[in-house]
């Protein structure tokens, strides 16, 4: 006999922002920081240094994002981006996409 399970938007709205529930989103989110830096290049070390966990609300929704801040210093330049798509003068690494890869993995 099968179950069904339905959940309110109330109820949902409310798991969404439950601190247990964010605190173990910010844990996954860790790791896959853990595994970022472990897969990224290292010139200065000014990329693997920038990774950083964020918890943002928008809509009312509270968001935990894994993010890179690194800018080149001469010009400003994201750099994550750069590494992510590429440029002319360097082939795409998906730093972001791989790390999300792997955080889905489990």
């Amino acid at each position: 006999m099968p179950t069904e399970l339905r959940l309110s938007p109330d109820l949902v709205q409310r798991l969404e922002s439950s601190e247990r529930v964010l605190a173990r989103c910010e844990q996954i989110a860790a790791r896959g920081a853990a595994y970022a830096e472990l897969i990224s290049p290292v010139d200065t070390g000014r990329y693997r240094a920038s990774f950083r966990v964020v918890r943002s609300v928008k809509s009312g929704r509270t968001i935990v994002r894994l993010i890179n801040t690194a800018r080149n210093p001469r010009s400003g330049y994201p750099y994550p981006w750069a590494l992510e798509y590429g440029t002319r003068y360097m082939r795409r690494q998906r730093i972001l996409g791989r790390t999300a890869d792997h955080i889905r993995r489990g």
